[in-house]
């Protein structure tokens, strides 16, 4: 059996469970990393960052969880302004199970169509969405260079 027909086959809570654990396990990471590097940091751009998250609080972490990037930014930035532990694990905690539920849901469709014969349709399908994609973000910044929006 291949990887992806062994993680497919695997039981839907054991794949929620490790989803979750991995989630929890970054986000403290990198909470850790801003406790314990972030002073270091210099820059208007950085202290920006900060101020923007004390303001926030744990709020912040809930509104950033959906853009990749920004989110663990956000966390290292959570632990350099030492934003509270209970409220910054509680949205950690909430987010990261909404994560795992999505992961679980939609990442075993795609295991399981990759490890069929569907494969080639579902790669198509995904290289069509991002090319999509792409092709709406270079109109959308030509419109602005014209318009000036």
């Amino acid at each position: 059996m291949d990887l992806f027909g062994w993680i497919a086959s695997l039981p839907r809570w054991q794949m929620y469970a490790a989803f979750l654990a991995v989630a929890v396990g970054r986000g403290f990471a990198y909470y850790l990393t801003g406790a314990l590097g972030g002073a270091r940091v210099r820059g208007a751009r950085w202290f920006d960052a900060q101020e923007r998250v004390r303001r926030l609080g744990a709020r912040a972490v809930v509104v950033t969880w959906p853009v990749y990037g920004l989110a663990g930014a956000t966390q290292v930035a959570a632990g350099a302004a030492r934003v509270g532990l209970p409220g910054f694990t509680a949205a950690l905690v909430t987010m990261s199970a909404i994560w795992a539920g999505l992961q679980t849901a939609v990442g075993v469709v795609v295991l399981e169509a990759l490890a069929t014969r569907a494969a080639p349709f579902v790669l198509l399908v995904i290289l069509a969405l991002l090319v999509g994609r792409l092709v709406l973000d270079r109109c959308r910044g030509r419109r602005e260079v014209v318009t000036g929006a």
